[in-house]
């Protein structure tokens, strides 16, 4: 038989346990003293019977033969307001004084000659005068400076970041070798933030095994894996530093010897 228990950041998974349905489903009020931190509500669920425990926000493991069980006590964020209106426009900056005079530009060619004039009266042409020459033509001042742009309106509030998503299931158990032992259970339990995280196996068995599957991007590393000796149905994980990122601790466990 294969046992497996998760949590998520969203709420408890429902779990066939007897009893267990109609306690959790019923929405019992939270004791005050246990609202530490309003956002997150943990009980201990007796397994055989379904009887509730409230408690504290900072508990992370129950009693063997409970299942800790936490959801949130308020919503997810809501939608992202809308955006705030844009400033006024500025006020347009004032006209730049007039550059000075450039100098005077080289002397340019002669101009062409101009069109013969009409014939004159009955008598003798005078002869046709030179052409003037063309004064030089001046150059054009620097335009003033453009006044300064006015200032951006201020940008309206960003909408709160949604919630994270739920944890994806645990992968199947691969197939058992030639020579493997029956009445093994595997127990696996979602974990996160902390150094120092347990597995228990069901009553009348013994922890023999355990590992950790990190999330994607895990930078903590496992420092120690091995069975609790005050407890051989416990399996403990060290880890350094502290968690990250939500991962998976799972422990193999086999029915003690009568």
């Amino acid at each position: 038989m294969i046992s497996r228990f998760l949590l998520t950041s969203a709420g408890a998974v429902a779990m066939a346990l007897p009893g267990a349905t109609a306690a959790v489903a019923a929405g019992p009020v939270v004791p005050s003293r246990l609202m530490d931190d309003p956002e997150v509500i943990k009980v201990c669920v007796m397994a055989k019977n379904g009887v509730i425990r409230w408690m504290l926000p900072t508990t992370t493991a129950c009693r063997p033969g409970e299942v800790l069980r936490q959801w949130n006590a308020s919503g997810p964020a809501g939608d992202r307001g809308p955006a705030g209106p844009a400033g006024e426009r500025g006020q347009a900056g004032e006209r730049g004084q007039a550059g000075e005079r450039g100098p005077a530009g080289e002397k340019g060619p002669a101009g062409d000659v101009g069109p013969a004039g009409p014939a004159g009266a009955t008598g003798p042409t005078g002869p046709v005068g030179p052409p003037g020459v063309t004064g030089a033509t001046g150059a054009t001042g620097a335009t003033g400076a453009t006044g300064a742009t006015g200032a951006t309106g201020a940008t309206g509030a960003t909408g709160a970041t949604g919630a994270q998503g739920p944890i994806g299931p645990a992968g199947p158990t691969g197939p058992a070798g030639a020579d493997a032992v029956s009445g093994l259970t595997v127990v696996s339990w979602p974990v996160s933030g902390v150094t120092t995280a347990w597995v228990s196996c069901p009553v009348g068995s013994m922890a023999i095994h355990g590992y950790f599957t990190p999330g994607a991007s895990e930078t903590s590393v496992v420092t120690s894996s091995k069975q609790e000796p005050a407890d051989p149905k416990q399996w403990v994980f060290t880890f350094s530093p502290a968690l990250t990122q939500t991962g998976i601790r799972t422990a193999i466990c086999a029915v003690m010897p009568i």
